[in-house]
């Protein structure tokens, strides 16, 4: 989204990542985001009842040109059956 990317661009290096479907974990998401640059972190966010992941999370880069980058490239990207919302 455009909010997302001019964050991205105003220095901010961590995106979200939304519409995961829940049989994708962290290291997937990670493994995915890579060619993008240096990643400091991954978090997906845990539903407490059911110990699996909300569908949500976030990734943070060590650049905000990597996030930025990202951003554009991978929002609609489908990986298991959904398109990502980045």
């Amino acid at each position: 989204s455009a909010a997302s990317i001019q964050a991205a661009a105003g220095g901010q290096a961590r995106i979200y990542v939304g519409s995961v479907p829940y049989d994708v974990n962290e290291a997937m998401i990670e493994q995915v985001f890579a060619v993008f640059g240096p990643i400091k972190s991954v978090t997906m966010r845990p539903d407490p009842e059911t110990g699996t992941h909300k569908g949500y999370g976030f990734v943070e880069f060590a650049t905000p040109e990597a996030a930025n980058q990202a951003i554009q490239t991978m929002n609609g990207f489908e990986l298991g059956g959904r398109p990502l919302r980045v």
